[in-house]
């Protein structure tokens, strides 16, 4: 075990290389006339359809690391940026006016950061349960939804301590025992930064507090080693095993 290294959970766990994912309406600009085309629900109906399949083929290209696809005929605004920070910072913030408004202003709005987080994400760590439920209510979001790293909403839940997103993301459906490419289960994450009471609700609520990660190191194990007192109490009461092997060396999760 002498040498190997492994990085402990964080808000934002870092992505090699970047995705970006467009969505958006369907149809071109066009020239301005004196009277405003008139709009059929059949026109309205198709771009419905377009922008949900956008918004999927979206989601498959983070979960497959595909390159995204460009809306026929739409390419990126020079003006408006890749990744647009003020989108993730008001789902974050739990400015749900501002997210609708970047998300229905733009001809291209993108749906994922450079790690392939979604608004889902951000909203999910600021513990801002009313943008959560307006974004499950549109097409292509997904409480399980994952970044290029693997994790997922609630697993930024978790580490920020946000009981009342961790509640509202496992009610609607959230996998409890999701693991991200390193193995690290939202429990094992919420241990690592000392958020008992989150390690606490997830394994009642079905949570497996054994869980190894890709080193095999379990929850206990973490805590153990970041001198999270009260975890370890809570894990050990509850009867929670460590690995039986030394911990490798950790370092300070990432902010």
């Amino acid at each position: 075990m002498t040498g190997r290294r492994w990085t402990s959970a964080a808000v934002v766990w870092t992505a090699a290389g970047a995705l970006a994912v467009a969505v958006g309406g369907c149809k071109q600009k066009e020239a301005p006339t004196s009277q405003p085309a008139a709009t059929s629900p059949a026109e309205n109906t198709q771009d419905d359809a377009v922008l949900e399949r956008m918004r999927q083929e979206a989601i498959s290209s983070v979960r497959d690391n595909a390159p995204p696809r460009q809306p026929p005929g739409r390419p990126a605004d020079a003006g408006n940026p890749l990744f647009p920070k003020e989108l993730f910072n008001a789902a974050k913030n739990g400015d749900l006016e501002e997210v609708k408004r970047i998300m229905t202003s733009s001809p291209l709005v993108l749906i994922v950061d450079e790690q392939g987080s979604t608004p889902v994400h951000y909203a999910a760590s600021g513990g801002h349960l009313h943008v959560l439920e307006h974004l499950f209510g549109l097409p292509g979001f997904s409480p399980n939804d994952v970044n290029r790293e693997g994790v997922t909403a609630l697993h930024w839940a978790a580490v920020s301590g946000k009981r009342n997103a961790v509640d509202y993301l496992v009610t609607r459906g959230a996998n409890v025992d999701a693991k991200d490419k390193q193995g690290r289960t939202p429990p094992f994450a919420a241990a690592a930064v000392g958020r008992a009471d989150v390690v606490e609700y997830l394994i009642m609520h079905g949570a497996d507090m054994d869980a190894k990660d890709s080193n095999g190191v379990t929850p206990l194990d973490v805590a153990i080693d970041r001198r999270r007192g009260e975890v370890v109490k809570l894990l050990t009461d509850l009867g929670a095993k460590t690995s039986g092997m030394p911990t490798p060396p950790t370092t300070e999760p990432a902010k």
